[in-house]
């Protein structure tokens, strides 16, 4: 095990001095997947493929291990299911609900913020093109 933790701190130690260092991630899938490390081997074959820089074997290992994709929720869950079964029994509601209201009116100016960026957004007169 010492000598799992060992080689992957190194690649690691690769990794932070230059990210582009794609042989080291291959050498992490090598590393992770030969100690059975499942889920990090899934997790560096499936930043590999995301990069385009993946081999066979490494897209093998993401077909063969990859997760089940997520279902798609089909309603928001209700206030009093997210009280009893999502948030910490600990949360005082009462700042919970306030803080929820705060978070939502800051985030709506966010948006609009970022759709001014976008080409050809009208400015009256005057647009922004790329």
């Amino acid at each position: 095990m010492e000598d799992v933790d060992g080689a992957v701190r190194e690649q690691w130690a690769l990794i932070d001095a230059d990210p582009a260092r794609y042989d080291c991630y291959h050498a992490l899938l090598e590393i992770y997947a030969g100690a059975q490390w499942v889920d990090a081997a899934t997790c560096v074959a499936s930043t590999l493929a995301f990069l385009k820089k993946a081999t066979p074997e490494a897209l093998a290992w993401l077909d063969q291990h990859r997760p089940p994709d997520l279902v798609a929720a089909r309603q928001r869950l209700s206030d009093e299911a997210l009280r009893e079964q999502v948030f910490h029994p600990e949360l005082d509601p009462v700042l919970t609900e306030a803080m929820g209201g705060i978070a939502e009116r800051a985030a709506n100016p966010l948006a609009h913020y970022e759709s001014f960026f976008e080409p050809n957004h009208s400015l009256g007169s005057h647009s922004i093109s790329p």
